[in-house]
């Protein structure tokens, strides 16, 4: 289990990142990372307290809350070894993401991260992740960025988002958000398939529902509020 959290909006406050970025280390404290509308990442295999207190976590999230989203994430290691290589987010070509969950790459594959599979796919699909994902085995929750647009998608998983009016937060439980923030509105959950894109002007729409050609792997049903 990981952490996904983070914002979008023109008027960020660089506070309620950090809040959610300490409230996410109870669902990973391995590592710690962020990236943004620039492409630009930092990353750390690190307590995630120890990374907030570093200067490039601080100046990294201060900036990017004066562009237009950020993305973070907290590890709990469940393969690879906990190190830098291995710290989310993963890059391929113009892909750029982080994920919660856990899949089933190919037996002939040399990922050292399983989630290396799901960005090194939608990057070999030019982003289209109903052809990417199809036969994937698993479940998941994702963030990642292509250059031009910032994408949440959650299979078999959630991500809570509710907005100020302003700015979207996010995170990976919605307790989280009434917790950082205590005023969001209409606080709904990502779930089953659900595909959200976010551009540059902060406007959204829902995409087309992912659909996978395979059977999902059942999981646990969870609570949910709204679902988007």
């Amino acid at each position: 289990m990981c952490g996904l959290f983070g914002g979008v909006g023109r008027t960020l406050n660089p506070g309620i990142i950090r809040a959610l970025a300490v409230i996410n280390r109870t669902r990973g404290s391995d590592s710690l990372g962020f990236f943004n509308d620039s492409g630009d990442c930092v990353k750390r295999a690190d307590d995630p307290i120890k990374c907030l207190g570093d200067e490039d976590f601080a100046a990294f999230i201060n900036l990017s809350c004066a562009g237009w989203f950020i993305a973070g994430h907290t590890r709990r290691a469940t393969s690879g070894r906990v190190n830098f290589r291995n710290t989310h987010p993963f890059r391929f070509g113009r892909i750029i993401g982080s994920h919660n969950g856990c899949v089933t790459p190919p037996t002939s594959s040399k990922y050292e991260v399983t989630s290396e599979y799901l960005f090194d796919s939608l990057h070999r699909a030019k982003g289209d992740y109903q052809k990417a994902f199809a036969d994937i085995n698993g479940w998941w929750a994702l963030t990642w960025f292509d250059g031009a647009a910032f994408y949440l998608q959650a299979r078999d998983n959630e991500i809570c988002i509710g907005h100020d009016g302003n700015n979207w937060y996010y995170s990976s439980d919605w307790r989280h958000l009434e917790a950082c923030t205590g005023s969001l509105r209409n606080i709904a959950t990502i779930s089953e398939g659900v595909t959200i894109r976010f551009t540059p002007g902060c406007t959204y729409e829902q995409l087309p529902t992912f659909v996978p050609t395979i059977w999902p792997v059942p999981t646990e049903k969870r609570k949910r509020r709204n679902r988007i």
